[in-house]
């Protein structure tokens, strides 16, 4: 009954893993699903923020301020003349976007970083604008601003430390490595654990409800509202980590719905199967009737 058990509890991790590593690291499935939501308009807001006050305000600024000390303040008439004229064009261009469209960009560039790498979740100036209006690369003043951002260096805007990331972001090796041992690790358990029962019957049903069990444990903390760990993420008072936070949390959003089904399919064929097995006890345990 142990190796059961045992078995059981493999099935759940292997439940949640899966779903991880198939449903919430598949960027482009979170983005297709993020693209049909209608996203918080702070999301589009924060992203424009950035764009204004971390790239083109300090490209500006940098560029009068290399000048030669005589140009500067020329420089600075210029940068006085110019940043309205950026800003405002980026506010036109977004305002000819839709929230859920920015959202998806936002978690398409976010998502891929938390999934295939080990730096520090960030956005370069050539990501924020493509994120924030990506027709706007096709217009020079708006192009040519963030192009020097760009090669300067900077105004690459750091989102979120990987060490503050929840679990699931830091050890994406891990949990894909468990999703595909945990599956295999069940069905050794299970098979060895009806093998190497007296009452091999007895075994497989203890077994198969213990499967149903764990499906529905899962379904009972999706209820409660548990997030394992998808988005359990600290809640400073920067923007741009809350732009990583909303990310992050579309993502849980937008694909809990496949763990759902997954834990559903799980409850009905292990409790199906405990059924079948119920009814060929009951009927062994019938008397035989003599010819």
């Amino acid at each position: 009954m142990v190796l059961a058990v045992l078995a059981a509890v493999a099935v759940l991790g292997a439940n949640v893993a899966w779903w991880v590593s198939h449903d919430v690291y598949d960027t482009a499935t979170v983005t297709a699903k993020a693209g049909q939501l209608i996203a918080s308009p702070d999301t589009q807001a924060a992203v424009t923020a950035l764009l204004e006050d971390r790239v083109v305000t300090p490209a500006l600024q940098q560029t009068a301020g290399s000048l030669p000390g005589p140009l500067q303040s020329l420089g600075a008439a210029v940068q006085g003349q110019t940043a309205p004229l950026v800003n405002q064009a980026v506010q036109t261009a977004v305002a000819a976007e839709t929230t859920h469209e920015i959202t998806a960009r936002l978690v398409a560039t976010v998502n891929a970083q938390l999934v295939d790498g080990t730096d520090p979740i960030s956005l370069t100036p050539d990501q924020l604008l493509a994120i924030v209006a990506p027709q706007l690369q096709n217009n020079r003043v708006v192009s040519g601003v963030v192009d020097l951002a760009q090669r300067s260096g900077c105004c690459t805007v750091v989102l979120a430390q990987r060490g503050d990331l929840p679990f699931v972001w830091q050890h994406v090796a891990t949990i894909r490595a468990a999703a595909d041992v945990l599956p295999v690790v069940a069905l050794v358990l299970g098979l060895a654990a009806v093998a190497l029962a007296r009452r091999r019957l007895r075994a497989a049903l203890v077994l198969a409800v213990a499967i149903a069990v764990s499906g529905a444990v899962v379904l009972i903390a999706l209820w409660a509202g548990i997030r394992w760990g998808v988005d359990l993420i600290g809640d400073p008072a920067q923007h741009s980590t809350a732009l990583v936070r909303q990310a992050i949390r579309i993502t849980h959003d937008v694909t809990v719905g496949d763990l759902r089904r997954q834990s559903w399919i799980i409850v009905l064929a292990g409790g199906a199967t405990a059924a079948v097995l119920s009814g060929v006890a009951v009927v062994r345990r019938r008397p035989k009737v003599p010819a």
